[in-house]
């Protein structure tokens, strides 16, 4: 570009109204700009990227360098969704900010307005301080440039040592290892991924990598790289020598915060951000690997990806709040899949109270979970996990697993019965599908109903199932059942709870009905409850809706009645009830009795109660998700399942009463 165009550039700039500048084309960036742009379309957005690409997915680096995935490919999972809202400013890294006059200038001298800023500034490789580090032959592996130089270094390598055994020098070693040449990884820990993984599980991958090929040398560290110009061998700190010609650091991130700290923003390791995403200017927000959130910082994705979507709604003028993460991560060792998530890593283990493992009779796959006073906090796995998308959210809410639940894990490796959470629709509309990228089934939903009725055309729209592909059966059985809408069942659910709840309000506050003082003041309800067959009747029909409406749990405990959808299941529940209250009452004129009759009408009360209090939690949670509903829901439910327990002792007591004396 010449002078006369970069003087013209800089006038307009400077001339133009404010808009919503993101500093960093990555993930966390475009996550911004394009949820921003969908809320808000007629507000003009800026994205400035430092590299000479347009945005591209960087978490699918490795599988680029590996041959699995194309450049286009990459391009595309990352792509802007907003037409032209979105100005695009590609090889253009922000220098300067001068919040004073709420403006930024890039590095063509340019200066251009914000309304608000986002920073998404990403982390530079940290590399330790040991001679050699600039002979040529030594990669960093954070980009598309070092994907690049990698890739060609690939075809004439002979050995490459790769100094990192956290998952981005695990996925480097894999990637070149399928390129071919000699490969050893080295990792100063006793395991691989030691942050991840226990024993066990890092010993199952590094295994997995030795059988492709991989060299894999533990607790030891690199002292020096030898070579006069180029890299000839790497010295380890107890003076061996590892003969190669290239050597790649993968040993961790630092924060990219010159730009933040220079404009006098609040900065300790990360940039500092509140629970809005906020720094502490009111006008910049900040997210991904640069920003820290009171003392975390999260060197992966997915976090970046939450507080980008936080910010994008306070720009927006919405409500929304970030509390915090729970790291995940993924690998695919060759055609093992690794998982790993929450409080798992050596440093939480004294806040771990107990832990529960499961292998498999061939040792080819094995899980563990990690609770801490019952509830689930983390939870790790090597091999297929069906249940990934599930345990993750159970850590995210901090699920509480029952002793019946540890028990099925440890017979058969699965906390939830077989199918129970596979109808996706019935999720909460906040419920993440994808949490790599951190897309939600109301998401997914709104996307099909736009017209993206595939799972292939769900991830274009919407980014999932484009990292891993873990969540690719989930998006296929979205798909499947999405025709089938379950909006109405949350209405039902709160409708048939009033229903419920003005019934017997109005059959507590009535007095019970007496019996006639003459033959001919006799009614038809007292004709029924005087004759001993009706009684039989009403009394086997209450008995066999209470059966009924007690089987339908068997659809969560036995796999082959796991038919239909839960939503459809729970309000038939609830219709059942209903009868049941309505059959009481012709069995009874709600006449409580006395001694064990007594006992059995304060227990069938406190059923209704529960159920109908259930039911009008459970509506209202999936009408208006929030985790405060959903818990006071579980609450609900669990208040009527304790209820049911001393009913059927209670049932036989009357029926040998009714008929032995």
């Amino acid at each position: 570009m010449n002078q006369a165009a970069v003087a013209l550039e800089m006038q307009a700039s400077d001339c133009t109204s404010p808009a919503v500048i993101v500093v960093g084309n990555g993930p966390v960036g475009m996550r911004l700009a394009n949820r921003l742009a969908q809320r808000c379309p007629e507000l003009p957005i800026k994205v400035f990227g430092k590299e000479n690409w347009t945005p591209y997915d960087r978490v699918g680096l490795s599988s680029f360098l590996a041959g699995q995935r194309s450049l286009e490919q990459l391009q595309l999972s990352a792509a802007v969704n907003a037409g032209g809202q979105i100005e695009m400013f590609v090889g253009r890294a922000i220098m300067e900010i001068d919040r004073r006059q709420q403006r930024v200038r890039d590095g063509l001298g340019a200066w251009h307005h914000y309304s608000h800023l986002f920073l998404a500034t990403g982390s530079l490789p940290h590399v330790p301080e040991i001679p050699g580090t600039d002979l040529s032959g030594v990669f960093r592996f954070r980009d598309m440039k070092d994907a690049l130089g990698l890739m060609a270094r690939g075809v004439r390598t002979r050995h490459t040592v790769v100094i990192g055994g956290g998952l981005l020098g695990i996925e480097a070693a894999r990637a070149m290892s399928r390129r071919g040449g000699e490969v050893t990884l080295i990792q100063h820990s006793d395991r691989l991924m030691n942050r991840q993984l226990d024993e066990v599980a890092a010993g199952m991958v590094q295994q997995r990598l030795q059988d492709a090929g991989v060299s894999v040398r533990l607790d030891t560290r690199v002292s020096a790289i030898i070579g006069d110009c180029r890299v000839t061998a790497v010295q380890l700190k107890d003076q061996s020598l590892i003969e190669c010609d290239t050597v790649i650091f993968a040993t961790g991130i630092r924060p990219n915060t010159d730009l933040a700290r220079h404009a006098g923003l609040a900065v300790a390791d990360g940039i500092r951000i509140d629970q809005h995403a906020r720094t502490n200017d009111p006008l910049i927000f900040a997210g991904g690997e640069c920003a820290q959130y009171e003392d975390e910082m999260f060197g992966l994705v997915a976090p970046g990806l939450e507080q980008a979507s936080v910010a994008a709604s306070i720009i927006a003028g919405d409500q929304a709040s970030y509390t915090g993460s729970i790291c995940a991560s993924r690998l695919k060792v060759l055609d093992s899949a690794c998982f790993s998530a929450g409080r798992v890593s050596d440093a939480w283990q004294h806040r771990v109270d107990r832990s529960t493992s499961w292998q498999d009779d061939d040792g080819q796959c094995y899980r563990r979970l990690y609770l801490e006073r019952g509830r689930l906090v983390g939870a790790l796995a090597v091999g297929p996990l069906p249940e990934q998308a599930r345990l993750q959210s159970a850590i995210q809410q901090g699920t509480m697993i029952w002793p019946w639940q540890l028990w099925r894990f440890r017979r058969s490796g699965q906390l939830w019965p077989d199918g129970s959470e596979q109808d996706i629709a019935s999720w909460p509309p906040t419920a993440t599908v994808c949490q790599c990228r951190q897309v939600t089934r109301g998401e997914l939903t709104q996307a099909y109903d736009q017209g993206c009725t595939s799972a292939a055309a769900l991830s274009s729209a919407t980014g999932a199932a484009t990292v891993c592909g873990s969540c690719e059966p989930l998006l296929q059985n979205l798909c499947g059942n999405q025709s089938a809408k379950s909006g109405w069942q949350s209405s039902a659910l709160v409708h048939i709870s009033m229903v419920l709840v003005l019934l017997l309000a109005t059959a507590l506050w009535l007095e019970p009905v007496g019996y006639a003082s003459s033959v001919e003041q006799i009614g038809i309800m007292e004709r029924i409850w005087r004759d001993g067959l009706a009684r039989q009747i009403t009394g086997y029909v209450l008995l066999g809706l209470c059966v009924l409406a007690a089987s339908l749990s068997l659809r969560k405990r036995w796999a082959r009645l796991a038919f239909g959808r839960m939503p459809d299941w729970r309000v038939i529940h609830l219709v059942i009830g209903l009868l049941a209250l309505v059959t009481l009452f012709l069995h009874t004129g709600m006449r409580m009795g006395s001694g064990s009759n007594l006992a059995l009408m304060l227990v069938f009360l406190a059923i209704v109660i529960g159920g109908s209090l259930s039911g009008l939690l459970l509506g209202s949670a999936e009408k208006t998700p929030s985790p405060g509903r959903r818990k006071r829901a579980g609450s609900g439910v669990w208040l009527h399942i304790i209820t049911l327990w001393p009913l059927p002792a209670l049932l036989a007591a009357h029926v040998l009463k009714a008929y032995f004396f």
